[in-house]
């Protein structure tokens, strides 16, 4: 099973890559339909989850929310400590005890740099992988889609709202991309 979390790394990867800086320079000033960056953009696509179960995890300083999209069935870890008590303890099965046949947990934390859009944007696409089986272009992605019903999927798909708020960038295609004469 451990090669399920591999399989989602490599497509989210995939999907970074598919979505690529050429195609955005290419419709450049505006972004293509599947580049989905914005605070706005993120929250929507959180709205949208309705195979998972969404929460707010935080709020940043600002005020913001920090959202987790989670699917799969949540197991029993039977936590009696946390993990730096459980080691001072001397067994950190105290902290995680796992059943046997529980599914991989995978947790993807999306950027914490306001101007780290491209993983927002491929988190976005991998919540409606998640949702509907294709990404925001319409492309199938059946196998990750299939890995999700075999794991439990954590995505933070924004670690920092307020920094994405403040970044005037949507994307660092043309103009934005071109160096200063």
């Amino acid at each position: 099973m451990a090669w399920i979390g591999a399989n989602l790394w490599r497509c989210l990867a995939t999907i970074l890559v598919t979505v690529s800086a050429r195609e955005v320079c290419a419709a450049a000033p505006e972004a293509p339909v599947f580049w989905k960056g914005r605070v706005a953009d993120i929250e929507a696509a959180v709205g949208a989850v309705k195979r998972g179960k969404t929460e707010i995890i935080a709020r940043s300083p600002g005020g913001r929310p920090v959202y987790l999209a989670g699917y799969g069935v949540r197991a029993d870890f039977q936590r009696q400590a946390n993990y730096g008590s459980a080691v001072a303890a001397g067994d950190p099965g105290f902290y995680a005890r796992k059943p046997a046949g529980s599914p991989p947990v995978v947790y993807i934390v999306g950027p914490v740099h306001g101007q780290e859009v491209e993983g927002m944007v491929g988190l976005v696409n991998l919540l409606r992988v998640a949702e509907t089986g294709k990404d925001l272009r319409g492309k199938e992605w059946p196998r990750l889609r299939e890995n999700f019903d075999r794991c439990r999927v954590l995505i933070v798909p924004l670690g920092n709202p307020d920094g994405r708020a403040r970044c005037p960038r949507f994307h660092f295609a043309p103009p934005f991309a071109r160096p200063a004469a």
